[in-house]
């Protein structure tokens, strides 16, 4: 049996929210996450990710930017949709009340993989 990855690819939400703002609205989450941490050690933590914007759905669903990465993906591959076997997803979505959901099934029915 033969396996190929023709090609893979990603899709952001296009509204970014500052680093500031997330810290603040998510800060009972992330003092819990980091109770271990000394006080010091915390504030250099902070001071070191390296990130000023992050990227949050506002305008877009998440299905939305898996149709965008998909489609994104089949067109760098030069494929048809019908030529798939297989669609893996992995997602990720931070947040208190999030239902986690795989779009693979959708994502085949929809793009007719």
């Amino acid at each position: 049996m033969t396996i190929n990855m023709a090609s893979s690819a990603y899709a952001l939400p296009s509204t970014f929210v500052s680093l500031e703002e997330v810290l603040s609205a998510e800060r009972s989450r992330i003092q819990a996450a980091t109770a271990f941490l000394s006080d010091h050690l915390r504030g250099r933590v902070y001071e070191n990710l390296g990130i000023e914007r992050i990227p949050v759905c506002v305008r877009e669903q998440p299905y939305d930017l898996v149709i965008r990465a998909a489609t994104q993906a089949i067109e760098a591959a030069g494929v048809r949709s019908s030529d798939i076997d297989v669609i893996l997803d992995f997602v990720t979505f931070p947040g208190r009340e999030v239902t986690y959901s795989y779009f693979a099934h959708r994502l085949s029915r929809d793009l007719g993989a």
